[in-house]
């Protein structure tokens, strides 16, 4: 339900705001003041504490020369106290709650806020009271009993509770920017060829090599034989 139907719902019948609770019923967290699933509180809290806070961040966004002017706004903390009791001594509003004991609205609230009946965590809901709204998350539930008849059964319940609000990902401060990797070596080149080193074109040299192609024509004239050198 909308904030302005509850608005105008309430100027035609003349009904008192009551705060209320809601998500929707496919887990999703756009809107979920418009979800199926709600509770309503049987008497509204007394005070509603809201905890705003910011901190100084590093410029990572590089738009101002200013390195210490980033901010960041933390999600603001919203808390409060309400209670739920079947004493007889709250008058019947005449919703559906009338017909429920404490343990069963407990029960009802506790799957609107926190936990599905499916096991999952809630992520996203939704608080409204009057022209108020808040898309939050829970942070915490005490819950205490304080009264019981003869059976056991909770004759009135004490609900402190506190939410964060939902941050949008566009108002988070940008990441910093990661700096391209160096090369290990900046000056490391491809190291040129060696020269290339020849052996001199010499007889001494072609003989122990064995390339007779490197002989002159005097030196072909002779011939070696058990150590011998023989003219041809």
């Amino acid at each position: 339900m909308s904030e302005t139907t509850i608005e105008s719902r309430i100027k035609k019948s003349g009904e008192i705001a009551r705060l209320m609770f809601s998500r929707n019923a496919d887990e999703s967290k756009e809107k979920p003041e418009k979800g199926k699933l709600d509770f309503t509180v049987m008497i509204n809290p007394e005070n509603i504490s809201r905890a705003l806070s910011m901190q100084a961040t590093s410029n990572n966004s590089a738009k101002s020369k200013n390195k210490g002017d980033a901010y960041s706004c933390h999600p603001e903390t919203i808390s409060f106290t309400f209670y739920l009791d079947r004493t007889n001594v709250v008058p019947k509003s005449q919703t559906r709650h009338d017909a429920q004991s404490v343990d069963e609205m407990i029960k009802e609230f506790l799957e609107v806020v926190y936990k599905t009946s499916s096991g999952k965590p809630v992520q996203s809901v939704a608080i409204q009271y009057g022209a108020h709204l808040w898309t939050v998350r829970t942070n915490s539930i005490t819950i205490e009993h304080s009264l019981f008849s003869k059976e056991g059964e909770t004759l009135r319940a004490k609900v402190v509770c506190s939410f964060v609000t939902i941050i949008d990902d566009a108002a988070k401060p940008n990441p910093p920017r990661k700096k391209p990797k160096k090369p290990n070596n900046p000056t490391e080149t491809i190291p040129l060829c060696p020269p290339c080193v020849c052996p001199p074109n010499t007889v001494e040299s072609a003989r122990e090599s064995n390339h007779d192609t490197l002989y002159t024509s005097s030196e072909a004239n002779y011939s070696t034989i058990d150590g011998r050198e023989i003219k041809v």
